[in-house]
């Protein structure tokens, strides 16, 4: 007989991970910043392309979004070009996380080639990742499309090949 057992909170982020990939990543975190986490949800961000696309999306929605940085600044420092106002560096993302209840992960993902959840639950906390469905080419067409700094593209080293 197969296990019916009722697990509410993995079967809502199964729908809201099969919802949320009906959605463009910028309105997937139109909907949580503005609606369900309103307040309660912070972006964390590396040094990185992925860093540039979700800073630059969420600035379009609220400026005002906390941003956090873990480990060390970021280059270039594209939050203030943005006009992000709350930048958060952070050495323990277990503590800058305290008091949100949801979380946008722009971190710089490893090449695994495992397909990553939209959404899901960490510590306690639901983690959004809404580049999860883009490639390279994504991220590279949107910097481009929104005229954005990619140090890949624009470094010293970059320029030379």
């Amino acid at each position: 007989m197969p296990n019916t057992a009722f697990d509410p909170v993995q079967d809502d982020l199964r729908l809201l991970d099969q919802v949320s990939r009906a959605a463009s990543a910028p309105d997937f975190l139109r909907l949580a910043i503005r609606g369900a986490y309103r307040e309660r949800i912070a972006l964390v961000v590396s040094d990185g392309p992925e860093a540039a696309v979700l800073l630059h999306i969420v600035a379009g929605i609220d400026r005002n979004t906390p941003v956090i940085v873990p480990d060390a600044p970021m280059r270039g420092a594209p939050t203030r070009r943005l006009g992000l106002r709350d930048v958060r560096a952070a050495a323990s993302l277990e503590h800058a996380l305290d008091g949100f209840e949801a979380w946008i992960d722009g971190r710089r993902q490893s090449g695994s080639g495992d397909p990553r959840p939209l959404v899901d639950l960490v510590d306690g906390r639901l983690k959004l990742d809404p580049l999860a469905l883009w490639g390279a080419r994504e991220i590279d067409a949107y910097l481009i499309a929104n005229d954005l700094p990619d140090a890949r593209r624009d470094s010293p080293r970059a320029r030379h090949h």
